[in-house]
């Protein structure tokens, strides 16, 4: 970044402070046994009650960690 904005620091910043806030947090992951990667997904029809639209989401873990995951609310009405 050449010349960066206010705003560009003030974003840097908040990651920096987040960081340094959470830097006593983390994933732990167990040792030993099988190498399995579980994958788990729901999806609520429709529950919002403003747009009618669907949440979907899913979470991947390893050893117990969570190493993938998302949430989403659809696009588009089904």
């Amino acid at each position: 970044m050449v010349a960066p904005t206010e705003e560009q620091w003030a974003a840097a910043k908040g990651v920096l402070r987040y960081v340094a806030g959470t830097r006593h947090m983390g994933i732990l992951y167990g040792k030993g046994g099988r190498k399995v990667v579980l994958g788990y997904g729901d999806a609520n029809y429709a529950r919002c009650v403003d747009t009618k639209r669907s949440t979907t989401g899913y979470v991947f873990v390893l050893h117990g960690g969570a190493v993938s995951w998302s949430s989403k609310r659809q696009p588009v009405v089904a």
